[in-house]
């Protein structure tokens, strides 16, 4: 289970998309706001804030329930996915190959940015995983989606299991690198 939220977040982080990624992605490290609802039945009504820096070599989730105590965080880079567990004070560490055997950071930042602005879908493909964005918005000259639904197999061949996740964004905040 820990492992299917784990990859969930990739896709959420994965899914934005950027006008002028020149300018706002490699001047910039981004910081994502936002309220999460899963559509799963037993957490369904449940909205967890969300908090995503986009940065030059990683990408940091945090995600926190109404009383704003962060519960988990994810620290990605081009090797390793760590999480912490605030809750149970437990880190562990998952190798991104084991997620996608072809994972990059530089990839990832590439698929954030959405070739046309009028796109209002985009599909990711791994090698068992897939993700379908959609419902993009433009929030201050990033383009988000507000809809994410993904399957994941365990391994090839075996049933995928689907996720969905509906995202309200609050804001985001443009760092100047220095």
């Amino acid at each position: 289970m820990i492992r299917g939220a784990i990859i969930f977040f990739i896709f959420f982080i994965s899914s934005c998309g950027v006008i002028n990624q020149k300018k706002i992605i490699s001047n910039n490290n981004i910081t994502i706001y936002a309220k999460t609802q899963t559509g799963h039945p037993l957490l369904r009504g449940f909205k967890t804030t969300t908090k995503i820096k986009i940065l030059k070599d990683s990408i940091v989730l945090s995600a926190s329930p109404a009383l704003g105590l962060e519960l988990v965080k994810l620290t990605i880079t081009d090797e390793n996915i760590y999480i912490e567990q605030k809750l149970k004070n437990k880190r562990d560490t998952i190798a991104t190959k084991f997620i996608d055997p072809n994972f990059q950071i530089k990839d990832i930042k590439k698929f954030i940015t959405k070739p046309k602005t009028n796109q209002d879908k985009t599909l990711y493909q791994g090698t068992n995983t897939q993700a379908l964005f959609t419902n993009y918005i433009n929030k201050q000259n990033i383009f988000l989606p507000q809809s994410v639904v993904f399957w994941i197999s365990p391994s090839p061949g075996e049933k995928k299991t689907k996720f969905e996740l509906e995202i309200e964004y609050k804001s985001i905040k443009f760092l100047s690198k220095k």
